[in-house]
Parts: structure tokens; C-alpha cells; sequence
């Protein structure tokens, strides 16, 4: 596509903005995405069982932030029929870690839900090495199962390049298009985004609940150490301090949460209006969760920081 040419029609100019944000989220989703996944194979920190499915979720936004350079290198590129593939294979594999990306961020939601709400032994059985890997084995089918099949097996939509804004999007004049975009609407936005919302109310109900009983329980011990002239407080307890990390983690959530409701919910909108001309800016809005998501839990998470926080030091993690 020769972008000095026509630069002054409309969809051009679109396509300059939609081609510099997928490049701009490739390079920065990139980076970020290739640090924490750095900071979790080298940092024994970091090796338990709440971190798998942010490495998880770090491994398939990396891939995603990786995959959109083809999109971006067929979008400038003038047209050849082998784009046509290189789209639909580009497209496949983006919508599939996308999709693994969203269950990742509500299996993040559960998983912290169980830690906090149910004894440790049940989360042990539940959260153990087999059952990660069934759990993202399941997520990885489900998603390539819903992202895949359809288009490219049942003749449900059609991936490939759009000859109008020579871009690679699904073609919304196939039969079935109407059909595809409804069922990858309703898999990645309203069961997650339930998942991710239950969750978070319950985790927050629960702690704020756990820290007014330890505040109730540790005023007496406070008056107590004030007569015999102790400087020891409430907050300096250990489960003071357990509060205040579970307290930053849910924070975290809600910035997850909120980020997650910004990026899918324009196209979720924009899906349900017919011929919906900011599509493909919805489409890049939901691009820019796989570049936020590493910056938001990954350089937010009080574990993740301190690893961070060594490593740009150079020192020893």
C-alpha cells in the first residue's frame, strides 16, 4: 500500500494511524512482555503457583505483540495473492492468544478468589502441576476451538486480507460473519468479564471484612502496649502486613478489571451496530490490552517490582 499516495483519502489516513498503533503496540507489548517472562525464569521469587498464569498470560500476549509486525509488514506491502494466507494464519493465531489472554486475566481473578476465600489445603489440590496444566491445555483448546475452527473448518466467517482498507480483518460480507464476530463477542467479553467482576467484589468484600477484625481485635492489644510504654502498633502485626500485600494485589485486580472493560468494550459496542465504521479502531483498542497487561500486573505486582526493581539495579535476584 503506497501510504504517500492517497494519504489525503480518509481510509488511508485511518489505515497510517490503525498500521503505527499495531507497530507501536508490537514493540512496547514486546519488550514488556519478553521482561516479565525474563523475571520469571530467572528469579526464584517469582516461582509459585499465583504467578503461572501471568506467565501465561506474559507468554501469550508476547506472542500476540509479536504476531501483529506480519500484520503490520502485509498491511504496508503492496497486495500478492500470498497474503491472503499470511493473513488468515496472522489473524488465527491473534485471536487465539487473545482469547487465551482474557481467560488468563479471569483465571488470574479465580485463582486469587480461592487463595483468599478458601483454606490453603483446597488451593494446594486444586492449583498443583497437573492441574495447571489441565487448566491451560483446556484454555488453549477452548480458545483455538472457538478462534479457528470455525472460520477455517465450518465455513462460520472468513479471515483474510480486506481489499477495501488492505488491512487483515475478518470479511464481514461472508455468509456466516455475523455468526463468527457474535460467538468471539460473547466468549471474550461478558463470561470473563463476570468471571473477572464476581471476583473482584468477592476478594475485596473479604478483605475488607478480614482487616475490620483485625483492626476490632488489635485495639485492645494497642491500649495495652501503650500503658507499658510500647511503640508497637496494629499496623506492625504480621497479619497487618499480609493485609497490605493482599490489599496492593486487589488493587492490582481492579486496574485489570478496569483495563480490560476500556479495551473490549468499544468492540464489543461496535459489534452489534451494522457496518460500524470504527471497527477496525475497535479492533486495535483490544490490541493495546497485550501491550497494558505486562505494565499493569506485571511492573504493578509488589513480587514482580522488587524483581524489577533488582534487575534494572543489576543485581543479584
Amino acid at each position: 500500500m503506497n501510504l504517500s499516495s492517497n494519504v489525503s483519502a480518509g481510509f488511508d489516513v485511518g489505515a497510517v494511524i490503525i498500521d503505527g498503533g499495531y507497530a507501536i503496540i508490537s514493540v512496547v507489548g514486546t519488550i514488556g512482555n519478553a521482561l516479565v517472562l525474563y523475571a520469571v525464569i530467572t528469579s526464584n521469587t517469582l516461582h509459585n503457583s499465583s504467578n503461572v498464569f501471568i506467565t501465561n498470560l506474559a507468554l501469550t500476549d508476547l506472542i500476540t505483540c509479536i504476531t501483529f509486525v506480519l500484520v503490520v509488514v502485509v498491511s504496508l506491502a503492496d497486495y500478492r495473492p500470498y497474503q491472503e494466507t499470511l493473513c488468515q494464519i496472522a489473524l488465527s493465531i491473534v485471536h487465539t492468544t487473545i482469547l487465551v489472554s482474557i481467560f488468563s486475566l479471569a483465571s488470574i481473578a479465580l485463582n486469587r478468589l480461592i487463595l483468599i476465600l478458601s483454606p490453603f489445603k483446597y488451593y494446594r489440590k486444586i492449583f498443583q502441576r497437573r492441574g495447571f496444566i489441565i487448566w491451560i491445555t483446556i484454555m488453549w483448546i477452548f480458545a483455538i476451538s472457538v478462534a479457528v475452527v470455525p472460520p477455517n473448518l465450518l465455513n462460520i466467517g472468513r479471515l483474510g486480507y480486506d481489499h477495501e482498507f488492505e488491512v487483515c480483518r475478518p470479511d464481514n460480507l461472508h455468509e456466516n460473519s455475523d455468526l463468527y464476530n457474535a460467538l468471539l463477542i460473547f466468549v471474550a467479553y461478558p463470561i470473563p468479564l463476570l468471571v473477572i467482576l464476581v471476583s473482584y467484589i468477592a476478594i475485596f468484600t473479604k478483605v475488607t471484612v478480614h482487616y475490620r477484625r483485625i483492626r476490632k481485635h488489635a485495639a485492645p492489644l494497642k491500649m495495652s502496649s501503650s500503658t507499658q510504654g510500647s511503640t508497637r502498633t496494629s499496623d506492625d502485626t504480621p497479619s497487618s502486613s499480609r493485609f497490605r500485600l493482599q490489599l496492593r494485589i486487589t488493587k492490582n485486580m481492579f486496574y485489570i478489571f478496569l483495563a480490560f472493560i476500556l479495551c473490549t468494550t468499544p468492540h464489543a459496542i461496535c459489534n452489534f451496530v451494522d457496518n460500524c465504521p470504527f471497527e477496525a479502531y475497535t479492533r486495535l483498542i483490544i490490541a493495546i490490552n497485550s501491550m497494558l497487561n505486562p505494565f499493569i500486573y506485571g511492573f504493578n505486582h509488589p513480587q514482580f517490582q522488587e524483581v524489577f526493581r533488582k534487575m534494572f539495579k543489576c543485581r543479584h535476584y
